[in-house]
């Protein structure tokens, strides 16, 4: 099982850790500015808040992507830290964020986080805005979303 993280722990030098060149998305905006960015899959150990900053440009877009986003409580990050990454997606107003009902790892339906008593302990989140809402078959929601 991998786990990369940037997050120094006890164990990080035993294991190995090497030095590595980090760009914000936005910053690379022009490599990718040919091509219609769909979806954006973000999984990096505690870092997602940074990533969603680094690409703001692009989530500011016409057709912004869609967000599956890792949330966890099993991270080092403090609660106040996990919350500005819900924070800033729900700040630009244009996705609505789910979970899914029974969790990751298993086939279920999308349900609407609305308020941050409903966001789960350890799970993706999946962001997506109107638009992606009107292309997403209806049964794959708990609910009928306006």
């Amino acid at each position: 099982r991998g786990g990369p993280s940037m997050i120094k722990t006890a164990n990080s030098e035993e294991a190995g850790s090497m030095m590595v060149n980090v760009k914000a998305l936005d910053d690379v905006a022009d490599i990718v500015n040919d091509k219609h960015i769909k979806a954006i899959k973000i999984d990096v150990e505690g870092w997602e808040f940074e990533v969603l900053k680094g690409c703001t440009t692009l989530l500011n877009s016409a057709s912004p992507p869609a967000i599956i986003v890792e949330y966890s409580s099993h991270s080092a990050k403090k609660t106040e830290e996990r919350l500005a990454l819900i924070d800033h997606i729900r700040a630009n107003k244009t996705h609505k964020i789910f979970k899914l009902r029974r969790g990751k790892g298993r086939i279920s339906k999308l349900v609407l986080i609305e308020t941050n008593d409903q966001l789960p302990d350890h799970d993706n989140l999946f962001c997506f805005t109107d638009q992606h809402l009107g292309e997403i078959p209806k049964r794959m929601f708990e609910k009928h979303i306006n």
